[in-house]
């Protein structure tokens, strides 16, 4: 390679970022997507055990439920409503 032909390393990376180059267009993000719902509308607060639940799909848990370990997630701005293991014992069903 000629002394002329050699190009500097800083112009070589502008080269290859360069919108209009092949490689740059592959790695360029993604716009992001927004989540259709709020968590905090999901999540909910049992006052008998005092944890916070949710209901997932069965592929995260079997059980159809998941029920966090008390002062993970902050009750503030969550329904008041009893986990299923709760509504079972207030039911009468152990």
């Amino acid at each position: 390679m000629d002394e002329s032909e050699k190009i500097h390393i800083i112009e070589y990376i502008l080269k290859m970022t360069d919108e209009n180059n092949y490689y740059s267009k592959s790695f360029k993000h993604k716009k992001s997507v927004h989540r259709k719902y709020k968590l905090d509308d999901v999540i909910k607060y049992c006052n008998m055990c005092k944890r916070t639940w949710s209901k997932v799909p069965d592929w995260v848990d079997k059980t159809m439920v998941r029920v966090y370990p008390k002062g993970i997630i902050p009750k503030i701005g969550k329904k008041n409503k009893y986990c299923p293991t709760c509504e079972e014992k207030k039911n009468g069903r152990t």
